[in-house]
């Protein structure tokens, strides 16, 4: 199964107003009755939200919404919301408030990529953070802070999209990180955009370099042939067998 990428920008544009149309659309289901419109709640910083600029949505496996934005973490239950920020004073709270990127792992954690942050783990059960930034005197540590993406396979390894230091690889059981800045010709990979992992365990990443493989049994990196070189912003699967 090969991935499909977008371009962003006028295919993004197309896309949403694709959607916004037939979300707004009446819908008629096979037994000719007409679904009624949506109603929409709008919630802003009025009702709690820390910041309007919301960078990615998330809904976990206990029901809560989950909101990035670029000045803090929001918790909400349908009713009410809670905000986490980081704290200079407290090592066990958010690493930074810029966000770009949210992710539920298979045992509940939530993974943030944040903005020159590095990645914070977040446990539910205690509500504090676990950080993984770089340190440039652990070759084993994150290769950079700025992380864009995030992404988990199979294998339960979870993966990292940086800006300017590559793909990290990290494994949960032994909290090591594995480093992809080069291609298998020399060439750096670049800013990383976004991370999928297809049917066959490979993991494919996008970005300002163009389109990339890394091979998950040798671990070597490859640019794909008649692909489009520079500039890539989102990735996708696409599914057959349905």
């Amino acid at each position: 199964m090969k991935p499909k990428t977008f371009l962003g920008g006028i295919v993004g544009l197309i896309l949403a107003t694709l959607l916004l149309c037939s979300t707004l659309t009446p819908a008629h289901a096979q037994d000719g009755n007409v679904l009624p419109h949506p109603r929409f709640t709008h919630l802003t910083t009025d009702d709690g939200l820390s910041q309007n600029n919301i960078t990615g949505i998330l809904q976990d496996r206990r029901g809560f919404m989950w909101f990035a934005t670029r000045d803090g973490l929001n918790r909400y239950d349908g009713n009410t919301f809670v905000v986490y920020k980081n704290s200079p004073n407290d090592p066990q709270s958010l690493s930074a408030n810029f966000i770009h990127y949210l992710l539920e792992d298979g045992q509940g954690f939530l993974w943030i990529a944040t903005n020159y942050g590095g990645v914070s783990k977040f446990d539910p059960i205690t509500e504090r953070f676990t950080r993984y930034q770089h340190n440039p005197d652990n070759p084993n540590s994150l290769s950079g802070d700025l992380v864009r993406c995030i992404a988990k396979d199979r294998r339960g390894y979870l993966w990292f999209g940086t800006t300017d230091s590559g793909l990290d690889r990290f494994d949960p059981t032994t909290e090591t990180f594995t480093h992809y800045a080069l291609d298998s010709e020399g060439q750096s990979v670049g800013e990383i955009h976004a991370i999928v992992e297809d049917s066959q365990g490979d993991i494919w990443f996008v970005g300002t370099n163009g389109l990339y493989l890394v091979n998950s049994q040798t671990g070597q990196i490859t640019r794909p042939p008649a692909t489009i070189a520079h500039h890539l912003w989102a990735i996708a699967l696409e599914v057959t067998d349905i």
